[in-house]
């Protein structure tokens, strides 16, 4: 037991240590701690539970190890001492660890201030993981991160057979109340990525509307994730694809104007090239990702002007890989096309502009007032592939980045991005 407590002692002093969560089966809360900071994900304080609680820690009390004796961390205000059931440090997990603690460094919010449903409208079922298993992962993790609906769909790929609407509708039965299915990732995607604009016959046209329309007669609640230019990732594995079709390609005009007839939003990977640009010098793109890349805006502006009826939820929005999604371009394309809708992925916070977050999980000014100016044309979309494992660099601190928002803007705000506008944009029936 002293070798345990000496090992979690010299962690705990490292300068930069990875954050991790346990594997997402485990059914109990797993704090993290990077070298400074410890985020909690929920803590008990007498009769208030709160979450995403980072603090700093005062000193090392004990390690009792063994099974979690508790689902989430306590504190008695008494005795100054926090109880964790388990804490990630640098990849390794100590559990019942008893600290003091330093200072409180911020308070996401108590579970009861969040008396609203939280509505997550772009989410997939890992491609490695069965549907079944996948979705019953989905609802697990959800609940454990305050997350009431979300809208599955297939990734933008062709490749994805199994995951498009079908299947997806087929592995929601009886978990409808809380799980929503967007069409055409896979298929509609497919054929988008593979007919270039200049062979769109008129019979080419009408067979894809057929598959089309075929897919928005099954309780669907929209068109995606449909790709104009996605880049390929490392951290998506080697085989994430890089797919590039122009923002006003026929099919898409096409697929527009039957999601105006069908009520039915188009949700829409675009990574922007706003004028022709090298691809940034950060290790994060695979080699399938050309190193040039083209101008890209022109064409997304001319598929948003096509038919202003359609209604187009461009994904991503707060964490961009090309870091062009800056608020100044997207204020000026929320002005200009009222049909033009954004869903955040609020990733772990950098002082680039395309990033929600600044380093702490603290919403830049810029972006509030973006949220706030256009406080209708927001909603969540994680990004999140749910499997019961780790696979892609994901934790589900990328989820509770989601309360971390909410919970810094102004009630009427926070509950127009965590479900008002989705249940308008996607005609959701929520229920909880």
């Amino acid at each position: 037991m002293q070798t345990s407590i000496f090992w979690l002692r010299k962690l705990l002093l490292a300068v930069s240590i990875a954050l991790s969560l346990i594997a997402a089966n485990l059914a109990h809360a797993t704090d993290t701690f990077d070298g400074q900071y410890l985020t909690i994900p929920q803590v008990a304080v007498g009769n208030t539970t709160y979450t995403n609680v980072i603090i700093t820690v005062g000193s090392l009390v004990g390690v009792a190890g063994g099974t979690p004796t508790a689902s989430f961390d306590t504190y008695d205000s008494a005795t100054g001492l926090l109880t964790i059931p388990s804490v990630q440090v640098d990849g390794s997990t100590y559990t019942n660890v008893t600290i003091t603690v330093g200072s409180v460094i911020s308070v996401g919010g108590s579970f009861s201030s969040r008396n609203y449903p939280v509505v997550d409208t772009h989410a997939h079922i890992d491609p490695t993981t069965s549907l079944d298993l996948g979705v019953t992962t989905a609802l697990e993790i959800m609940q454990r991160n305050g997350i009431t609906h979300t809208i599955l769909m297939s990734p933008p790929r062709p490749t994805t057979a199994g995951l498009d609407a079908q299947d997806l509708v087929a592995s929601i039965n009886g978990h409808q109340d809380k799980l929503f299915v967007s069409a055409g990732g896979a298929a509609l995607n497919g054929i988008i990525q593979t007919t270039s604009a200049q062979s769109v016959t008129a019979s080419v046209q009408q067979s894809f509307l057929n598959q089309a329309n075929t897919l928005a007669a099954m309780p669907v609640v929209g068109f995606g994730e449909i790709a104009i230019r996605h880049l390929s990732m490392i951290k998506m594995g080697s085989n994430h694809p890089y797919e590039d079709a122009p923002g006003d390609h026929p099919l898409l005009f096409a697929l527009a104007d039957l999601a105006a007839q069908k009520g039915l939003p188009l949700d829409i990977h675009l990574d922007v090239a706003p004028q022709d640009m090298g691809l940034p010098p950060r290790q994060i793109f695979n080699p399938a990702t050309p190193t040039y890349l083209t101008e890209n805006l022109s064409g997304f502006e001319r598929l948003l002007a096509h038919n202003p009826s359609a209604k187009i939820a461009w994904a991503h929005a707060g964490s961009d890989p090309l870091q062009t999604r800056v608020p100044t371009l997207e204020r000026t394309l929320l002005s200009t096309y009222p049909n033009l809708y954004m869903s955040l992925r609020i990733g772990a916070g950098n002082a680039q502009p395309g990033e929600i977050f600044a380093a702490q999980p603290v919403i830049k000014p810029e972006w509030l007032a973006l949220l706030q100016d256009f406080p209708d044309r927001f909603v969540l979309g994680s990004d999140y592939f749910y499997a019961p494992t780790n696979m892609r660099e994901q934790t589900e601190q990328d989820l509770q980045r989601i309360g971390q928002l909410l919970d810094q803007l102004p009630i009427d705000l926070a509950r127009k991005i965590a479900y008002q506008n989705a249940e308008s944009l996607f005609r959701l029936n929520l229920s909880l």
